[in-house]
This record gives structure tokens, C-alpha cells and sequence, in this order.
């Protein structure tokens, strides 16, 4: 197959990667927001969003792949605060639908999921990172 066709169903296939992912998030978010499903009725969601997640990560660690092959700098730093205030205001909404109330374990709650969400991102990235620089070291040898 000639590589002009093979970087097409490349791109293909990470367009219908973020078709998946986004319809996954959508229909979690309803089954959360409009259902009041809880955890148990959404695993599929929660399997397919994380899962698919630490596949992504875990195949491009092991080709020696990191993020800063990718984009640049300044593009993954928008893309992390974006991505950041998204999350902080989904879980907000998330929360003041489920308990009918915006009270102060809220505040709480949000401050203990900005922490993890922030020490998660930037540990992968020193992961990513980690392996891209011994993948280097060893074809470099």
C-alpha cells in the first residue's frame, strides 16, 4: 500500500477515534445529568474513555512517541487549560445537578479534583517524557 494511502487511513482513523471519544463523553454526561444513572450504569462509558486513554498513552510510550512530538509547546499549553477549565466546569455542573445544590463541599471538591487532574498531567508528561529520552538513548547508542 502506497504511504500517501496509509496516511490517509491514518487520519481517518484518528478522526473516528475523536468521533468515539466524544460521543462516549456526551452520552456519559446524560446518563449522569438527564438519568441519574450512577456508576455501575455508565462502566461501558467509563471503560471506553479510560481505557482508550491509557491505550493511546501506553502505545505511544512504547513506539517512543511523547506529546512534544506531536505539537508544539505553546499549542499543548492551551490545549492542558482548555481541557482543564472544561473539566473543572463539568465536574461543577455535574455535582450542583446531583445534589440540587452548589454548597461548600463543592468548593472542596473541585479544589481536591483541580489538584489531581493537575499532578496527573504534568506526571504523564514527565513519563512521556522519561521513556521518549531512554527510547532516544538506546537507538542513539
Amino acid at each position: 500500500m502506497d504511504e500517501r494511502v496509509q496516511g490517509e487511513y491514518r487520519k481517518i482513523y484518528s478522526e473516528l477515534l475523536s468521533l468515539v471519544m466524544t460521543v462516549t463523553a456526551v452520552s456519559l454526561l446524560v446518563k449522569f445529568l438527564c438519568f441519574d444513572y450512577g456508576l455501575k450504569e455508565c462502566a461501558t462509558e467509563f471503560i471506553i474513555l479510560i481505557g482508550g486513554t491509557l491505550y493511546l498513552a501506553v502505545r505511544q510510550c512504547m513506539l517512543g512517541l511523547g506529546p512534544e512530538d506531536s505539537m508544539p509547546k505553546e499549542k499543548r499549553r492551551k490545549r492542558m487549560l482548555v481541557s482543564f477549565i472544561g473539566a473543572l466546569c463539568g465536574y461543577a455542573v455535574a455535582y450542583a445537578v446531583k445534589s440540587g445544590e452548589v454548597s461548600g463541599h463543592l468548593w472542596t471538591d473541585l479544589l481536591c479534583f483541580a489538584a489531581v487532574y493537575v499532578f496527573v498531567y504534568f506526571l504523564a508528561g514527565r513519563l512521556t517524557s522519561l521513556f521518549s529520552a531512554c527510547r532516544e538513548k538506546k537507538y542513539g547508542d
